[in-house]
């Protein structure tokens, strides 16, 4: 079946229906309604009714209209007229009929009280009938087939010669019948089928198909495959699919070769080269006779054609590849309109004519291949030429098909592939088609594509929510997704159709005898009111469908439970309520269906307009409508509830009951966190990945590393902090502490949990790490700060990764000694030092009595001093950087910074030896660039190999800055995720 790119191509004809009926006499007629005859026009069918004594009236004769066999909506103006009479009743009006709405007319066409006015002296209705069609013509294609008897065919673009061949092809008629009638069979080929489709449709649309489909057939997507494949190839293709039918296109000839080898092979059609000769005969001339040169590259020399087929095609060879391009040859050759060929025939058949007649052209015009093709055809017997232009169908005459094509310098229209037929076969193979003979699997193909692309009027699809929806699909807020698909659905109504025309398709649908609809929210997609039957769907494309109530107040009718993890709001049932229905009414449906015993005290709550309150179970409701919500009071609630299956939510501070209202208000504002380890912030991405997938149903002991925590965000940090902490299941003799996101990483400094302020103030991203400290209880870790540093060796190699917990107020001395105590990395004979660090460069080392404390921006290292640095001072002790820029390499510092000892008197030339040798680096072609003043390039100099590091080092803010020609990574520049961390307390 041709696809969705003809969808809504296929006008109908208009027409105006003027018929008369003559009905019995009035005491006659069927009171159920008697029908008149069917009236039919272009495959359209209609039926007037009369019911004498009203149809959905009284006192009044009613007649309506019928469309009968409709399929697809049509858009009419119809009118119906007496006459004959006293007096004359006329009514018309405008209607789309559809197979929703298949009848209108007039309940009160006629007055039963002067009905013997109307009628004519035998007592019978003289009744005119005017049917008005006028469809929009939605494709400038249709005019052709009346103009012309055929159709073009769409530009799909970039398919070149495919719309003409094709052309060409289907008007050759026995070819084009006997393949319209070969019966579908598995054993076809996808070429065959979508050929023989195109050709029904060809023969009987009334507009331009595409050929979309058979060129996906093909498979010759790419503009380079019709570039490299010439017509010639795509004849071949065709042929080995269509079978037998290729008997018609097939000849043979034998080829002579060198060596007086000879060659014999069928053809479907002959390549003829324009620059050999300028004639089609003078070509074929050579073609066949000897060339007598030995000396020839080519390995044939003549050939002889041993049977001719019905259908003699050529091609002629227009194109050659000049720069990458494929160029046109415009060089003139003619061809005949009758060609003789028992010239170049080998061994003539008696009472065999070898004359031909040319019935098409495949016309190219413009400079290089990608120009514009079309195609001549003789599409009978007689003389009459076409012309086939994509969508559009001309006459045209032989003087502008031959003379018009030969090509020359002076002109860019040339042949490019010629058809001729044989003349003893013209009459067989040109007899005009009979549409009506064709078989029934090619009319019940046209028909159902017919039905698939005619135009329609715009439509909607409606869409019917019912009780059962709502129980299904009702989210915890109250509310359904207003991406939220009904159950039931009515598709492609007429968007001016009313509801009351659908009443008898929505009660089949949803499967109710009686039915009351309801108009929607458009923010919760709840009821809110009855809907007027008089609405026109398009203004209502969403509606719920309740059986039949007197009550004019929708409400649904609900069960709340915090402790069901699936479905804490459960929707049992809708009710349509009365002003003075009062919510006990409502209640004994829930007890009854959940089995609620009679003793359990229970709460209600009305939700509208997104807000909840709590109303009396025996007073009346004063809403307008909403969802009636009972649940039980005192009931105990876990610490854990779900208000998504893959949400945690931690309520603490609700111990003995959350009320819905309670528990709406937290949803409303509540928020997902990310709660991720600290130790594990390197698999976070992972991890997280895994929760979008898997169930985050945690047992309460279990280890999670990363879990998604549903809390209010009006919330504060304490609360944030002690929903965790329920989560991890902590002991009371531990800590937690909390950190930002930055970078994808913790945050050096831990969240202050006792700031005064909202989590969506404080939290970066909705995410936070945690760290637990064990042995150090929750009140005693306010008292402390976290100092965090790395241990190195001499060498600088990453050891560990440290979390200090220090008092408020401490030294440097202070985290050496810790280190010293608890740490088994270093022994007693090494010296430690405290380097402070800003990225990759040095700010200073931390004497024995400094003041600390954690900051965002700065590290610590804690690292052991090299022994040819041990008991040197400070000021002797050069800061050394790597940069990737020469003007401010303080901004640019990549890699691990360290610290080199000037040597007294030493050039620098054996200083760089030994900055060679400890980071491992050839750094001939480096540039070294020392400041006694980071913060200014003023007083910046090159060093060369002569100079002295030691004349010009000045106090501790001196530093060498390395400009490598190559980016190099030296050191530990980024941490590695198997370096391990331990927390010192």
């Amino acid at each position: 079946m041709a696809g969705n790119e003809d969808a809504d191509i296929l006008p109908e004809d208009p027409y105006v229906l003027n018929e008369q009926w003559i009905t019995k006499p009035i005491n006659e007629l069927a009171k159920d309604g008697d029908p008149s005859k069917i009236f039919s026009v272009n495959d359209h069918y209609w039926r007037l009714i009369v019911f004498p004594e009203g149809y959905n009236t009284k006192n009044y004769l009613s007649i309506m209209l019928l469309a009968c066999k409709i399929t697809n909506p049509r858009k009419i103006k119809f009118t119906i007229k007496t006459f004959g009479g006293e007096k004359i009743a006329e009514e018309s009006t405008e209607f789309t009929f559809s197979k929703f709405v298949k009848n209108r007319g007039f309940f009160n066409f006629i007055p039963l009280s002067e009905i013997n006015k109307f009628t004519d002296q035998d007592n019978k209705l003289n009744i005119q009938l005017i049917i008005e069609f006028s469809p929009e013509n939605s494709n400038m294609g249709g005019s052709f087939r009346k103009t012309t008897g055929f159709v073009g065919l769409k530009n799909n673009s970039s398919t070149f010669y495919l719309n003409s061949l094709v052309q060409i092809l289907f008007h050759i008629n026995s070819f084009c019948y006997d393949l319209m009638c070969s019966k579908p069979s598995p054993s076809d080929s996808k070429i065959f089928n979508e050929l023989r489709n195109l050709f029904i449709i060809l023969t009987m649309s009334p507009v331009a198909p595409s050929t979309k489909n058979l060129l996906s057939a093909i498979e010759w997507t790419n503009p380079n495959d019709w570039v490299q494949n010439s017509p010639l190839k795509f004849i071949d293709l065709i042929m080995q699919n269509i079978g037998k039918l290729s008997k018609l296109f097939k000849g043979k000839m034998a080829e002579k070769l060198k060596k007086k080898k000879i060659k014999t092979e069928n053809f479907y059609s002959i390549p003829v080269s324009v620059k050999q000769t300028n004639t089609l005969q003078n070509f074929l001339f050579y073609f066949t006779h000897d060339s007598n040169n030995e000396q020839s590259q080519t390995e044939s020399v003549s050939h002889k054609f041993i049977n001719l087929p019905s259908v003699l095609f050529f091609q002629l060879d227009r194109f050659e590849m000049i720069n990458g391009s494929y160029v046109k040859i415009k060089d003139r050759l003619t061809f005949p309109a009758e060609l003789d060929m028992s010239p170049f025939v080998n061994e003539k058949v008696p009472n065999v004519s070898y004359k031909y007649e040319l019935f098409a052209v495949l016309g190219h015009q413009g400079e290089q291949f990608n120009g514009h093709f079309y195609s001549f055809c003789r599409t009978n017997k007689g003389k009459q030429w076409l012309k086939f232009d994509d969508n559009f169908v001309m006459p045209s005459n032989e003087r502008m098909v031959i003379d018009g094509h030969f090509g020359s310098l002076q002109q860019n229209t040339s042949a490019y592939f010629l058809a001729y037929i044989r003349n003893d076969q013209i009459n067989l193979i040109m007899d005009q088609i009979n549409t009506q003979l064709l078989p029934d699997h090619a009319v019940n193909y046209y028909n159902t594509w017919r039905e698939l692309h005619h135009k329609s009027p715009p439509n909607v699809d409606v869409q019917l929510f019912t009780i059962t929806d709502y129980i299904n699909k009702i989210q915890a807020d109250a509310t359904l997704d207003n991406h939220t698909q009904a159950t039931n659905c009515i598709q492609k109504v007429p968007e001016h159709h009313q509801f009351k025309d659908m009443l008898y398709d929505i009660r089949k649908s949803v499967n109710l005898p009686k039915i009351t609809l309801w108009q929607l929210d458009n923010e919760t997609s709840i009821p809110i009111k009855r809907l007027p039957l008089e609405t026109p769907v398009s203004k209502a494309t969403r509606v719920f469908v309740s059986p039949e109530f007197k009550g004019s107040i929708p409400i649904l009718v609900g069960f709340f439970d915090p402790n069901n993890s699936n479905k804490p709001l459960q929707i049992v049932t809708f009710l349509g309520f009365e002003k003075t229905t009062t919510p006990a009414v409502a209640y004994q449906r829930v007890r009854s269906e959940m089995n609620i015993p009679f003793d359990i005290k229970i709460l209600c709550f009305i939700y509208c307009n997104g807000k909840t309150r709590r109303i009396p179970i025996n007073k009346p409701i004063t809403d307008s409508h909403g969802i009636l919500i009972f649940q039980f009071e005192k009931m105990p609630i876990f610490q854990e509830i779900h208000t998504h299956p893959k949400s945690i939510a931690i309520l603490p501070e609700f111990k003995n009951q959350i009320s819905f209202s309670q528990f709406l208000d937290f949803i409303q504002n509540s928020g997902k966190i990310t709660i991720a380890s600290v130790d594990d912030y390197h698999k976070t991405h992972a991890i997280m990945n895994d929760l979008s997938t898997n169930d985050n149903n945690f047992n309460g002991n279990e280890n999670r590393s990363c879990f998604e925590l549903e809390i209010s965000m009006k919330s504060n940090l304490r609360d944030l902090l002690r929903c965790v902490r329920i989560l991890l299941s902590m002991s009371e003799n531990d800590s937690l502490v909390l950190f930002n996101k930055e970078n994808n990483k913790p945050n050096y400094k831990p969240l202050n949990v006792y700031d005064s302020g909202t989590i969506s103030q404080f939290l970066v991203g909705n995410f936070v790490f945690y760290k637990i400290i064990p042995g150090i209880s929750q009140e005693d870790i306010r008292n402390c700060t976290l100092f965090e540093c790395t241990l190195n060796n001499s060498n600088l190699l990453l050891l560990e990764k440290s979390l200090l917990v220090m008092p408020l107020k401490f030294t440097a001395d202070d985290v050496l000694t810790k280190i010293r105590k608890s740490s088994s990395l270093f022994d007693d004979s090494q010296s430690l030092r405290i380097v402070q660090l800003n990225g990759s460069r040095i700010i200073r080392i931390l004497e024995g009595k400094s003041q600390l404390q954690s900051s965002s921006n700065l590290k610590y290292r804690i690292e052991a001093i090299p022994k040819d640095q041990t008991g040197i001072p400070n000021e002797k002790l050069l800061r050394v950087s790597f940069s990737k820029d020469e003007d401010s390499p303080q901004l640019r510092c990549f890699g691990t910074p360290f610290f080199l000892r000037v040597n007294e008197g030493e050039a620098f030339g054996v200083t760089k030896s030994r900055i060679c040798k400890f980071t491992g680096f050839d750094l001939e072609k480096a540039k070294f660039l020392f400041m006694n003043d980071p913060s200014s390039s003023v007083n910046s100099s090159i060093l060369t190999d002569t100079k002295m590091l030691s004349k010009l080092i000045s106090g501790k803010s001196s530093m060498l800055f390395i400009i490598p020609d190559d980016e190099l990574d030296f050191g530990p520049t980024m941490e590695n995720e198997d370096t391990p961390s331990r927390i010192y307390i």
